[in-house]
């Protein structure tokens, strides 16, 4: 009896110690969360007014190294993501440089039916493009964020701080909505008188003024933007009743915006840009931007600047490391002396600094597209019209071509070159193709080739060109097979038109059928980026709409781009051998550029290691560090 009481004790006294420890436990974790919670609202103000002069710091700091240019700026807002979006517009941008931005909301969200994938979205944010909220106005902007997060629970995106609105839905009334939650930049349609441009007062709400797209309005819009040396934001879509989207209306807008970038009146941006290249002006409405401050007067904003934030970097650092609890009443003889920075103070700095560096070095240095674009222009049929109309106009700019031939089509024939005429043309650098159609056996008419160009001592044509349609990943297999050095696809199996030349195996040329209507944009964009695109031109007796005006035409356009030398128009061979160069020297060049941002990721990388490291021990809360108690 004596033992179970004993037993009954001992039992007692163990339940009543390990109650004690879990009430302590549970004592100290409350005093953690207390202390905590006292931190964080103590920090929270200070680091959201660093973070506002560290922006305003950086805009400083691009102004003064001269980045702003004197010219109207533009943007591509897509409010309804459309898979043509991905299928027509991007690669149209693409081939500019141009970036847009994707007005994202429950219903206009990656992944959604009839829209662009989750993957296809990514694939454009990897290229630069970029995104911002779609908002009712009624909801709050949070559960907009939410709901779009929702439908896209696969992809991970964060909150945008630039706001879309649809036509008729801004007001001015909303702009404390907006303020309060955050947003930085708000686009309306000129509601409420705003302008269509971009206003606002530093520091608070920015307004930018959009227009709805329209390809038979869009140039006088671009024009009146240029006049006026303001912002405009496009806002595109492709619902009819919106605004009629023509893809050719899009393209010819592109190809405008592009002749007055490179004329340097133009630039289009995103939104992230736009803070890089306007300040504003603190007058009666608030609404005149004005360009560049003196640097002068940008230096001594820039050390006023750096000041305030050495000091509000000494009170986080107190506040983080345990000290007094922050007081602004505290005077000056209580703060560190002039010049010296804490430790993590310092690092902060140093974070803020290494990544201005990163960013000016990535806008300074982009990846180059070295070279010389090439271009080879096939005539896809053996006509003695190719030996005397084409090939003197061509001889004048020193340009080269190639001759198709057929088992139904070969020099030596009735109305074709003679075969003394295809040696000439041999002798002077063109080149000979095969042209495959649908209803040829392929392996029959390369034989009979062989034959015929065997038996009149012609070198064998290394090139297969595939009528439109007929191009397929065996046919490419079997050119392969037979030692031929390209194949000609019109872009099936989604291969790119204007592409650079494959490392290795059969080279897969894109072409494009050549009409008298031809867009010379397509010609332009090639040479912008340095990449190779076949021209087939039918001058068969009933080809249409083949002309001789329009040859001339196109004969007329790439003169000029030959002269410069941005314009290599020659057969495979020499095409090949250039673009191969110039890769060369493009990776060099590249090579440096990454090796360079690398050791600026690697500097960035120790500096938050080491503010991490100190930040854990500042998170480590002892009785002694206790702000509440202090």
């Amino acid at each position: 009896m004596i033992k179970r009481i004993l037993l009954l004790l001992l039992l007692l006294a163990i339940a009543g110690v390990g109650g004690k420890v879990i009430y302590d436990q549970w004592q100290i974790k409350m005093e953690q969360q207390a202390i905590q919670q006292e931190i964080q609202r103590q920090m929270v103000p200070l680091q959201q007014q660093k973070r506002s002069l560290m922006d305003e710091l950086q805009q400083l700091q691009k102004q003064y190294d001269g980045k702003m240019a004197e010219t109207a700026t533009v943007q591509f807002v897509f409010s309804q993501l459309d898979e043509r979006l991905y299928l027509e517009v991007f690669p149209a941008m693409l081939q500019y440089g141009m970036k847009g931005i994707m007005a994202l909301s429950a219903t206009e969200y990656p992944g959604a039916p009839g829209r662009i994938t989750v993957r296809q979205f990514q694939e454009m944010l990897r290229d630069g493009w970029s995104y911002c909220l779609q908002w009712d106005g009624v909801s709050t902007l949070w559960d907009s964020f939410t709901a779009v997060q929702w439908m896209m629970p696969d992809s991970t995106i964060e909150m945008p701080d630039t706001v879309y609105l649809s036509p008729g839905i801004y007001g001015i009334n909303l702009d404390t909505t907006l303020n309060e939650q955050g947003v930085r930049m708000v686009i309306h349609h000129a509601e409420d008188g705003l302008p269509v441009d971009i206003t606002g007062v530093e520091g608070s709400l920015w307004h930018i003024g959009s227009t709805v797209w329209k390809p038979d309005q869009s140039r006088l819009d671009l024009q009146n933007n240029l006049d006026n040396r303001g912002n405009l934001a496009f806002d595109v879509s492709f619902e009819s009743s919106y605004g009629t989207y023509s893809t050719l209306g899009f393209k010819d807008t592109l190809y405008a915006a592009a002749t007055y970038q490179n004329e340097k009146t133009l630039q289009v941006t995103d939104f992230a840009e736009i803070k890089e290249l306007y300040a504003y002006n603190n007058n009666a409405n608030g609404q005149e931007n004005y360009r560049w401050l003196r640097k002068e007067e940008i230096s001594a904003s820039i050390a006023e600047i750096r000041k305030e934030i050495e000091k509000l970097d000494q009170r986080i650092e107190r506040i983080s490391l345990g000290g007094m609890a922050d007081d602004e009443t505290e005077t000056e003889t209580e703060s560190e002396p002039e010049g010296e920075k804490t430790p993590l103070a310092a690092l902060e700095n140093e974070r803020m600094n290494i990544r201005m560096q990163m960013e000016k070095f990535d806008k300074e240095h982009p990846y180059q597209v070295i070279g010389r674009a090439t271009m080879e222009c096939v005539f896809l049929s053996p006509e003695s019209s190719v030996y005397t109309e084409f090939f003197p106009q061509l001889q004048a700019i020193q340009a080269k071509a190639v001759v198709a031939v057929s088992s139904d089509e070969m020099p030596g024939e009735d109305g074709n070159l003679t075969w003394e005429q295809m040696s000439d043309l041999t002798a002077h650098g063109w080149e000979s193709c095969i042209f495959i159609s649908g209803e040829t056996d392929s392996e029959a008419v390369i034989e009979k080739v062989k034959q015929v160009f065997t038996a009149n001592k012609i070198q064998m044509p290394q090139t297969l060109y595939t009528d439109k349609g007929v191009y397929s990943s065996r046919l490419a297999e079997l050119a392969e097979q037979e030692g031929f050095a390209v194949i000609i696809h019109h872009g099936e199996d989604g291969l790119p038109l204007a592409d650079y030349p494959a490392d290795r195996g059969i080279w897969k040329a894109g072409g494009i059928l050549w009409t008298a209507q031809s867009s010379p944009s397509v010609l332009a964009s090639v040479v912008d980026e340095c990449k190779n695109l076949v021209v087939a031109v039918d001058v068969r007796y009933d080809a249409y709409p083949f002309m001789e005006s329009g040859m001339n035409t196109l004969v007329e356009e790439i003169r000029q781009m030959v002269s410069e030398g941005r314009l290599l128009y020659t057969g495979f061979t020499e095409a090949r051998a250039s673009q191969e160069e110039s890769k060369t020297a493009r990776e060099k060049v590249n090579e440096d550029r990454d090796r360079q941002m690398a050791e600026l990721e690697a500097a960035l990388e120790e500096v938050e290691k080491r503010i991490q490291e100190i930040s854990s021990v500042s998170e480590r809360p002892t009785a002694s560090n206790n702000p509440i108690s202090n």
